[in-house]
């Protein structure tokens, strides 16, 4: 995957151009935390996934400082709607292990010559 420099866009969020990924933008753009966790994961997020920055700094993409957080199920939902949904988030992180999310050079990213994720 080709990836560039990014920048800092309004809201505080490193975005990278990173064409071809299955999560960016039609315009090849795409949140570098977003773009970790999905390399952490080793998957593409799912639309009702977000990336949580543990420390509040959204320009800190470190490994060790991502979550995956899951958008709960919306209000108003039959009784077994929700024990399925349950169910499927049961099955879906049953592996999911957030104590092992660490930085790790496998996950580091240059972006014009800087080490921008997996160093501290």
């Amino acid at each position: 995957m080709e990836l560039r420099c990014g920048h800092v866009n309004n809201c505080g969020y490193v975005t990278v151009y990173a064409p071809g990924d299955a999560s960016s933008y039609v315009s090849g753009a795409i949140p570098e935390h977003r773009l970790i966790m999905s390399l952490m994961l080793g998957r593409p997020l799912r639309s009702d996934e977000n990336v949580h920055h543990k420390n509040g700094d959204r320009g800190d993409n470190r490994p060790s400082n991502l979550e995956l957080w899951v958008k709960p199920q919306p209000a108003g939902q039959r009784v077994e709607d929700v024990i399925a949904w349950a169910k499927d988030i049961l099955k879906r992180y049953r592996k999911f292990d957030t104590s092992t999310a660490k930085d790790s050079p496998q996950l580091e990213l240059i972006i014009g010559g800087k080490a921008v994720a997996g160093t501290e």
